[in-house]
C-alpha cells in the first residue's frame, strides 16, 4: 500500500506516552481496496527492552497493548 490511507502523527525517535495519537488511517478505503484490516505492532531491537504483551484479541482506544521498558536506562 506504500503508506496510502495512513497518516502518521509521530516520527521515528519520538517519545510517546499512553494516550498519544500515533497514526490515523482510513479503514473504509483500506477495506475497499481489498486489504485485511488486522494491524500488527512490531518492536525491533527487543534485546534492549523488557516487553510485556497483553493477551487481547480486539482493542479499544484506551486499552493497553503492551508495556515496553528500556533495559538499563
Amino acid at each position: 500500500m506504500e503508506g496510502q490511507y495512513f497518516y502518521p502523527k509521530v516520527q521515528a525517535g519520538d517519545r510517546v506516552q499512553a494516550g498519544d495519537l500515533l497514526i490515523e488511517f482510513d479503514l473504509e478505503k483500506i477495506m475497499e481496496a481489498g486489504y485485511d484490516p488486522v494491524t500488527l505492532a512490531v518492536i525491533t531491537n527487543t534485546d534492549q527492552y523488557d516487553i510485556k504483551v497483553q493477551p487481547l484479541q480486539e482493542v479499544n482506544r484506551q486499552d493497553t497493548l503492551m508495556v515496553v521498558t528500556q533495559l538499563g536506562g
